[in-house]
């Protein structure tokens, strides 16, 4: 009877473990992460020369391809242009979303995107202090709770928040006792970005 029981016990056990599935973490998938750029110049020697930057590789495109579909988004001064519409020849289309977490946005909306014509898609996402009663004064400080959602010159995803317009993002702004304007270099972008390879509107 207990040599019985021992078969029937040892059978189940193999049953059990033949009904069990294991899966395995797929080598091939990328992990996918949020990459931060830190003090990305915008034209701070002022010659009217935009930066050109595509997200896929984190990389900075050679001005003498702003033509062609190698970039995503560029900046210059306070403005930002996208790799569509007026600004280049790509699929490039941003929506700038108010009042939104960065980090748990977790899908790119399907409708209201523009791309860059006689108004720039990216507008908003920062306020200028300009000669306010307290410093710092004539400052560029980014909205908090901005988030600008892009879709790429290859149609791919991406959600963007921008930290800071100043060399070394400090957080206050340091400023001139005396006449209250930001003694830190500007026109270097710190943002964080999120780039969905698939081409699905997934965000996380």
């Amino acid at each position: 009877m207990k040599y019985l029981l021992f078969i029937l016990f040892s059978l189940a056990l193999a049953f059990i473990a033949c009904n069990e599935s294991v899966v395995e973490p797929d080598p091939l998938t990328p992990h996918l992460s949020v990459t931060w750029v830190k003090d990305l110049p915008a034209d701070t020697a002022n010659t009217g020369r935009f930066t050109f930057f595509r997200l896929r590789d984190s990389s900075v495109v050679a001005s003498t391809d702003s033509a062609t579909t190698h970039w995503d988004v560029a900046f210059r001064s306070t403005t930002i242009i996208i790799n569509g519409g007026t600004s280049g020849p790509g699929q490039a289309a941003a929506i700038v979303l108010k009042g939104i977490d960065f980090d748990t946005l977790s899908t790119a909306p399907a409708s209201g995107y523009t791309t860059d014509g006689a108004t720039k898609a990216v507008t908003g996402w920062y306020t200028y202090t300009g000669n306010a009663p307290t410093p710092p004064k004539h400052a560029v400080i980014p909205n908090p709770g901005t988030v600008i959602v892009l879709r790429t010159a290859d149609g791919k995803y991406a959600k963007m928040h921008i930290i800071s317009y100043y060399k070394g993002a400090p957080d206050p702004i340091p400023y001139d006792a005396t006449r209250g304007t930001p003694t830190v270099p500007a026109r270097f972008y710190t943002f964080r970005y999120f780039y969905q390879p698939n081409g699905s509107r997934s965000l996380k």
